[in-house]
């Protein structure tokens, strides 16, 4: 407890710290410690299931440096833990827990158990801790003072300019204890970015089989409708030894390819909204149904309907008529 003290005071010192904590388990981290708990005046159901939480120990500064609100009542002082007392350690619970566990009341100076003996002063926001898509789960906070047997921490700094540098926080604690290593260096983006690592590689393959897909569907609409105008070869000759004008006959023929290009689409938005809450889980802070992206989708089918509508139709009219007329 001594070194992690004198080497908050040294680092707050560093030109650019705004604030600083620690933290047992980091948000995006390797680590999670959870256990039952039990609220001490509260009887019991025989063979209910247990009350369960994730548990942290924080330094005093953690909240503010990661910018977790405070609900109600009041965080960590830097004095909490360092004396026994009446043997109740102060703990901040986040909003889960107090919804899940307290819902309706007030759950400051209410009591609880998951170890030591607690008494719950302050109500903070809730976290992600794992990974984006979870839900938060309810976590009671303990001061780290009080956790003597505590022998690694992560710790925290917001700064104004750039991150502080491994070299600095290397020389820091080299005069506090050489002996003691600072190791896995890294901004919370960079951490957030490591835990979504194997979804975005889901992701961009994915993105390539649909790229793949778009550009096959635009080719197989082209094919397709190009062959079936040339069929019409002799219906179109005749239409144009009958006067009919060149360009009517292009328009109409583009327009049948529209109609046909629009019922696709119409068909794929169904099954694609069937998929949307599959989809929905690869993703996240992102809306799968998003109008820009479906939009340009149709816009590039639109535009093969339209060119393999258009210019097999104008390639046609351009042709004799008599030479249409004896076309097979």
């Amino acid at each position: 407890i001594a070194a992690f003290d004198a080497l908050a005071e040294r680092l707050d010192g560093l030109p650019g710290v705004i604030s600083l904590g620690y933290i047992t388990d980091i948000p995006f981290g390797t680590g999670r410690n959870s256990s039952p708990f039990r609220i001490i005046g509260r009887p019991e159901s025989a063979g209910g299931p247990q009350l369960h939480a994730d548990m942290r120990f924080v330094h005093a500064g953690y909240f503010e440096t990661m910018g977790i609100p405070l609900l109600s009542g009041r965080r960590f002082e830097p004095g909490d833990g360092a004396e026994a007392g009446d043997g109740l350690v102060p703990v901040v619970i986040d909003r889960r827990l107090a919804e899940e566990f307290f819902p309706g009341e007030d759950p400051i100076g209410r009591r609880i158990n998951q170890g030591p003996d607690g008494i719950i002063v302050g109500v903070v926001g809730s976290i992600k801790h794992g990974t984006l898509e979870e839900d938060a789960k309810a976590t009671v906070y303990y001061p780290y003072r009080r956790m003597n047997w505590l022998t690694t921490l992560t710790g925290v700094i917001r700064t104004s300019g750039g991150p502080i540098t491994l070299a600095q926080l290397q020389a820091e604690m080299a005069a506090v204890d050489p002996r003691l290593p600072v190791f896995d260096l890294r901004t919370m983006r960079d951490r957030i970015d490591g835990s979504l690592g194997p979804r975005r590689l889901g992701t961009t393959v994915l993105s390539g089989f649909g790229l793949t897909a778009l550009l096959l569907a635009l080719l197989g609409v082209y094919g397709v409708l190009s062959y079936s105008i040339s069929q019409r070869t002799r219906e179109l000759g005749i239409r144009l030894a009958l006067g009919a004008r060149p360009g009517a006959l292009v328009a109409a023929v583009t327009a049948s390819g529209l109609a046909l290009g629009g019922i696709g689409v119409a068909s794929g938005m169904l099954l694609f909204a069937g998929a949307n809450r599959l989809l929905q889980s690869l993703v996240y802070g992102v809306k799968v149904l998003d109008p820009v992206a479906i939009g340009a989708g149709i816009f590039l089918l639109g535009i093969g309907v339209l060119l393999a509508s258009f210019l097999p139709a104008r390639r046609i009219v351009q042709v004799d008529p008599t030479s249409a007329l004896r076309e097979e």
